[in-house]
């Protein structure tokens, strides 16, 4: 069975939490004090006990010259004895249903392992973020603001409110990330490799649209995790038209594929005519508590 968390669920979570991942009891303490919210938290149980569970974190992200709502999955996992039984999978598809009712039209996660890129990939999630090696200073940030978080929030603010296809923080975020730097000495951070899934292509589309002034153009969209993302989609100008499935396109995409011309993500890699209509970009993605 598959809800929401509540008061009585959160201290399995928790033993969830510590039994699949190797964090220090100190990191524990501060994440299900910050950011674990029970609203946000999907559990599965099996027998009336929770055997597998994954959050939903709210951030803003810069999306064609706007923001977006998005929800970064944290804490996928599955108790040892009840794994390869799919019920993270099913726990995904419950938050494509529960994301697309609160009209949050992107998903984004960072891979635990580098093997789980393949299986987030079965999901409709796409790579579209990587690692540098710039780093963020942090540290001399704080240092720079003389303990004043305001002052600091602004500079960090700075650093990537003008950055699009960029997770955005608040200071409530900020402060959290100061929080977790301090435990453990603030440590260096950049950018990190990580994963988007269109939970709303209608809306993202759309977006792009917006800005769109070339040729026209059209597609069929095959998702076989959010059936209403189907369809085949008409840019022209800076509108967007979509039709049921029988309409004439010119070329087929898969969810996966449209994420990565979207965030236009290494578009070098990608084949096919429609990929001349997108521009390359730098999706940027730091400081998620990973």
């Amino acid at each position: 069975m598959i809800r929401f968390a509540d008061k009585t669920t959160e201290p399995e979570i928790r033993r969830m939490w510590e039994a699949c991942f190797d964090d220090s009891p100190a990191f524990v303490d501060f994440y299900f004090s910050e950011k674990y919210r029970n609203e946000n938290t999907l559990l599965y149980s099996e027998g009336g006990a929770a055997v597998a569970s994954l959050q939903m974190i709210p951030y803003q992200f810069s999306f064609y010259g706007e923001e977006v709502s998005s929800l970064y999955i944290s804490g996928a996992c599955t108790l040892p004895e009840w794994r390869n039984r799919g019920y993270m999978g099913k726990l995904l598809s419950e938050a494509f249903g529960a994301m697309r009712k609160k009209h949050i039209p992107l998903s984004i996660l960072i891979p635990a392992e580098d093997w789980l890129y393949g299986y987030y990939a079965r999901y409709g999630y796409a790579a579209v973020f990587e690692k540098d090696e710039e780093f963020i200073p942090l540290k001399e940030i704080i240092s720079a603001s003389g303990g004043n978080m305001d002052k600091a929030y602004l500079q960090f603010d700075s650093l990537f409110r003008n950055k699009d296809f960029c997770v955005q923080k608040t200071k409530t975020d900020f402060t959290a990330i100061v929080k977790d730097a301090e435990l453990d000495g603030f440590p260096p951070k950049s950018d990190l490799s990580g994963m988007a899934r269109v939970i709303d292509a209608e809306k993202l589309i759309g977006m792009y649209a917006k800005g769109y002034r070339g040729n026209p153009f059209s597609f069929e969209l095959q998702d076989s995790a959010i059936p209403d993302n189907n369809g085949v989609f008409h840019i022209e100008g800076n509108g967007l038209m979509k039709f049921d499935k029988g309409a004439q396109f010119d070329e087929k995409l898969t969810v996966r594929q449209l994420c990565r011309l979207l965030f236009g993500f290494h578009l070098e890699q990608l084949s096919g005519d429609i990929v001349t209509h997108f521009q390359p970009h730098s999706p940027c993605m730091n400081l998620m508590l990973e």
